[in-house]
Formats: structure tokens, C-alpha cells, sequence
């Protein structure tokens, strides 16, 4: 989710150039070549990154946050399928490496995310609450025992109901068979 909201605050600036888009697509297509098809995994990267480059082709300042998520899912799993493959030709070794990198720079680009926007509310939030005075204090944590105690009373009511609800079942049952104990299929 995080990644997400990054992607979409994010999602206007170039998280790679058109060369890097390019060897992964290049990348892949010599690891079909060589083994005349992709996996699924594979053929979904593939997409992936097509659909990234041709995003990024129609619309040079737009939003390509969707392109990310999608990109990034998509190697996230081929990286998976290449690791417990473990095969070690150039192709599949270098259509590899362009995943990793795709997923990297997306977590890079997350993490600058989180540091930049995350954190300092983050620290507002904390320091807001430190500022407050005891009797402040007191009201919150009074407030936070009322919700949980409302809360609670409307879990017990829930249950009462259901557990009414279970033994009038029972006894239906046992007025129409005596011999099945009340116990309902």
C-alpha cells in the first residue's frame, strides 16, 4: 500500500530512462529466443515493461504510478521464478539483473518516499502529543477507554444474540426429533 502511495506522489517523475526500459525488454526477448517462449512470470515482466515504455512514450508528463506498481509486481515475480530456477545461461542471467533492478529502484524510490513524507508526519504526530498538557492527556486517554468499553458492549450484545439465536435453534430441533440431543446439523 505504502508502495502504492508512493507511485502515485512519485508517479510523474522518471523512475528510469529509456535505456534501462529498453535492455530489460532486450533482455527478455533474447531469453525467448533462446528457449523459443517465456514463462508466464516472464511473458507478464515482459508486459509489463512494454506497457511502461509505451506509457511513457504517449505521454511524456504524465502520471505513470499504475506502470510502476505493475512493473514492479511483475519483476518482484519473475526475480522469484529466476532464483528458484537458478539457471545460469547469459539470457536468463541478465533478464535477472534488469529485474532486480527494476524492483530495487522502485523500493529505493519507496523508501525516499517514506523518508520525505511518512516520517515527519510521523514526527508531528509525536510531537503534537508530547506538547500536550496532562489534563489534555487524561481527556484522550478517558476518550480511547469509552470507545473501547463502547466497542466492547456492542461485541457482548453481538454474541448474546448469536448464542440466543444458537439455543432457540436447539430447542426447535429437539421438539421435532428428541432423539438428536438438540444438536443442529
Amino acid at each position: 500500500r505504502l508502495f502504492q502511495e508512493a507511485a502515485k506522489k512519485t508517479g510523474g517523475m522518471r523512475w528510469f530512462s529509456d535505456e534501462e526500459i529498453n535492455k530489460t525488454i532486450d533482455a527478455l526477448n533474447k531469453m525467448k529466443e533462446k528457449d523459443g517462449k517465456l514463462s508466464n512470470k516472464g511473458r507478464d515482466f515482459l508486459d509489463r515493461m512494454t506497457e511502461l515504455k509505451d506509457g511513457i512514450q504517449k505521454q511524456k508528463n504524465g502520471n505513470y504510478a499504475k506502470l510502476y506498481v505493475r512493473a514492479y509486481d511483475a519483476a518482484y515475480e519473475f526475480a522469484q521464478e529466476s532464483t528458484k530456477n537458478g539457471r545460469k545461461d547469459e539470457a536468463s542471467a541478465e533478464a535477472k539483473a534488469m529485474a532486480d533492478m527494476v524492483f530495487e529502484r522502485l523500493n529505493e524510490n519507496q523508501r525516499i518516499y517514506t523518508l520525505r513524507n511518512v516520517v515527519p508526519q510521523v514526527e508531528k504526530k509525536a510531537k503534537k502529543e508530547a506538547s500536550l498538557s496532562q489534563s489534555d492527556r487524561e481527556k484522550i486517554e478517558k476518550q480511547k477507554a469509552a470507545d473501547s468499553n463502547k466497542k466492547e458492549k456492542m461485541y457482548e450484545k453481538a454474541r448474546s444474540e448469536v448464542k440466543k439465536a444458537r439455543e432457540n435453534q436447539r430447542s426447535r430441533a429437539v421438539k421435532k426429533d428428541p432423539l438428536s440431543q438438540g444438536r443442529v446439523m
